[in-house]
């Protein structure tokens, strides 16, 4: 079955059917369209402009006698062939190749034809009583007119009048003007050409929750398969998250008033690809498993990501920090770019153009200026796993195999020994561990020029030399290590810290919750060694630093863990053995409730360190403590009745003993579980 979801392309017109959410616009726009010559309907990008003009409003315009032209564009590319010079119009040119696809430029009568020109050429309308129908004449992306071919800029003016000389001229004509919000000021300043100033204008928002079920079920409509209840429902309400500041400046998400008509298809295009063939219901433990939103979302930006790479041959992880750093605040919330002549915050103009037609990103104009934001909270978290599961794979082979390949190519090209580049690498790094900045003596600058060219040197230039320093604190204890390694110095360090980065990588592309587990037992030092080694490895500075301080905090939580544990261990084996070495039945019950009660708070603590593990096999132990002690407990109070205390104290010792050991041997257990 083909999957019926278009996902981030528009749905074409062919795709009526199952096009939904939107009756009420259509409804709307409908009565717009045959009451007006000139409507403008408008919207942020990524609103679903596209795909209501082509699934949505055809039918019902039919339906009315409204004759539908093919959509045209102004910012086509001229034919191969056609020098721009020698066209009149290019806006008017592109827009009549739209009018007449299959049909050539005889004679290149588009390049100098208006649009009244055009439109002769074409059939009139007729209705099944013969009579002149209305035609509905459809610009679409009209944006265009005011981002291509800025060296044309005075035929946008033109093709205004031209326009407004084609309606004067064709009263049952009705033109539909498809414009990006974020142009409607440079629209203003000609709509005066046009008649009424086109002044009859809809607004289309994005996508509320009711809407955007109906969305999400439509195309299922009539197939084998469809949504389970609540399951599409879910879906929605997990897209509409957007993450805020609170008060206290902590970063929270809440349920948003829109969802993306472009992120909604993309992740049900997702989960019905990802799907077994045979299911027939989409059940709720499917959604989670092959339409999990976060997944769907960051193949999405890989693919922005890819294909703005192989459009302008940008480095790839120049490209991801920009979106990460510039597009995410340091909050965890979207943030705005200023769009220069240019470059947008540091980037190629190029590239921001790809991603806003990859609806990766959109455009708010404020206070006359262009800024630019993702579009939509969502993408948030998907960039941020995206980026570090990417660094990841990018330093998949050990740091010191790459730093050994760099120092290998400097040699072999420059004939300098690797000895001597290590040497001079390590005159870089006091004993103290701190980097310096060293003008090179016998190192020629070839050598230190692929160094840097490898990411491992910074070079500044001062005088006739320049000076170099190692690139940051983590690279630094690397190299040291690294060149220890070399030279057949401290073998155990070194494979420590490779284990280390092993971890702490596997817990980046994991996402584990907790990673207190993680370094439990490490000791601070080898938190700090984890700590460069991440930074190396690609994990980013905030992620291992959160690290260092949650191993830190979690060695003091784990101390008093055990020290709980061994407490309630002694507790519980006096709880066993004073039911056989008391005689007074008072003393016997106050010990055991003091002990059981010890034990339950050892319980809820392992619960509050969030170690679930460690916490149901307590609970375990608890629940066998209590139903070992209780019933021994109402044994030895028989014996005791029947028994003189001679022959019973001995009985309790001996069974006491193998209580006391079993209390222990469990603890030791948890303990040996826990760490």
């Amino acid at each position: 079955m083909r999957n019926p979801y278009p996902g981030p392309r528009p749905f074409s017109a062919d795709e009526y059917r199952i096009f939904a959410g939107r009756d009420h616009e259509i409804s709307e726009l409908t009565s717009l369209i045959v009451s007006h010559q000139v409507v403008l309907l408008y919207a942020q990008s990524g609103a679903g402009k596209t795909s209501l003009v082509n699934a949505g409003l055809k039918v019902p315009l039919e339906e009315r006698d409204v004759y539908v032209l093919s959509s045209a564009r102004v910012g086509i590319p001229v034919d191969e062939g056609v020098r721009l010079s020698d066209v009149a119009n290019v806006y008017t040119y592109s827009a009549t190749g739209d009018l007449f696809p299959e049909t050539a430029d005889e004679g290149g009568w588009r390049q100098n034809a208006t649009l009244l020109e055009a439109f002769s050429r074409l059939p009139e309308a007729k209705n099944e009583f013969g009579e002149s129908a209305l035609r509905l004449f459809i610009l679409d992306q009209f944006e265009e007119i005011f981002n291509a071919y800025p060296q044309r800029w005075q035929d946008r003016t033109a093709f205004f009048e031209q326009l407004a000389e084609l309606l004067r001229n064709y009263r049952e004509l009705r033109v539909l003007l498809v414009l990006r919000e974020d142009y409607l000021a440079a629209f203003n300043e000609l709509a005066p050409c046009l008649p009424e100033s086109a002044r009859t204008r809809y607004h289309l928002e994005r996508l509320r929750e009711p809407e955007a079920v109906a969305a999400v079920k439509k195309p299922l409509e009539g197939t084998s398969t469809q949504f389970d209840t609540g399951v599409a429902e879910t879906m929605v309400q997990d897209l509409m998250t957007i993450t805020v500041v609170d008060p206290t400046g902590e970063a929270v998400t809440v349920p948003g008033e829109f969802i993306e008509p472009v992120q909604l298809q993309v992740v049900c295009f997702t989960l019905f690809d990802r799907m077994p063939k045979d299911s027939s219901l989409i059940t709720i433990e499917e959604y989670r498993q092959f339409g999990d939103p976060d997944q769907a979302l960051e193949s999405f930006y890989k693919d922005a990501v890819a294909a703005a790479v192989a459009a302008t041959a940008i480095d790839e992880g120049e490209l991801r920090e920009w979106c990460e750093s510039k597009l995410i605040t340091p909050a965890g919330t979207r943030g705005l770019v200023f769009q220069g002549r240019g470059k947008t915050g540091g980037i190629d103009n190029r590239l921001v153009e790809i991603l806003e037609q990859r609806h990766l990103i959109r455009p708010e104009i404020r206070s006359g200026s262009r800024w630019y934001e993702l579009t939509h909270d969502r993408f948030i978290r998907p960039i941020q796993r995206s980026n570090l599961a990417w660094k990841a794979e990018r330093w998949s082979k050990s740091f010191e195999v790459q730093y050994a390949d760099a120092i290998s190519e400097a040699a072999t090209k420059t004939g300098v020994s690797q000895d001597a580049l290590r040497a001079f690498l390590d005159s870089l790094i006091s004993s103290g561990g701190v980097r310096m900045m060293v003008e090179p003596a016998d190192v020629p600058e070839d050598a230190l020029g692929i160094l840097v060219g490898a990411g491992l040197l910074r070079r500044e230039d001062d005088g006739a030399r320049g000076r170099y320093s190692i690139v940051s604190d983590g690279v630094a204890e690397a190299v040291r290590l690294a060149n220890q390694s070399w030279r057949g110095e401290n073998w155990p360090e070194v494979k420590r810290l490779r284990e280390l980065q092993s971890r702490a990588e596997r817990w980046v592309i994991d996402g584990s919750k907790n990673p207190s587990l993680l370094l439990a037992r490490e000791e601070i030092r080898g938190a700090q060694k984890l700590l460069a080694t991440a930074k190396v490895s690609g994990v980013g500075f905030n992620d291992a630093l959160n690290v260092f301080v949650a191993a830190t905090l979690t060695r003091e939580a784990h101390q008093k863990l055990r020290w709980a544990l061994i407490a309630c261990a002694l507790f519980g084996t006096l709880a066993i053995t004073s039911f056989f070495v008391s005689a007074s039945a008072e003393i016997r019950w106050k010990i055991f409730a003091c002990s059981i009660t010890a034990f339950g708070a050892a319980v809820g603590l392992a619960a509050a360190n969030d170690d679930r593990d460690l916490a149901h096999a307590g609970l375990r132990f608890f629940t066998l403590l209590l139903v070992f002690s209780a019933t021994l407990g109402l044994l030895m109070e028989s014996l005791y009745h029947w028994l003189p205390t001679w022959i019973v104290v001995p009985i309790g010792l001996v069974i006491g003993f193998f209580g006391c050991a079993f209390a222990l041997g469990t603890a030791a257990a948890l303990l040996k579980k826990q760490t």
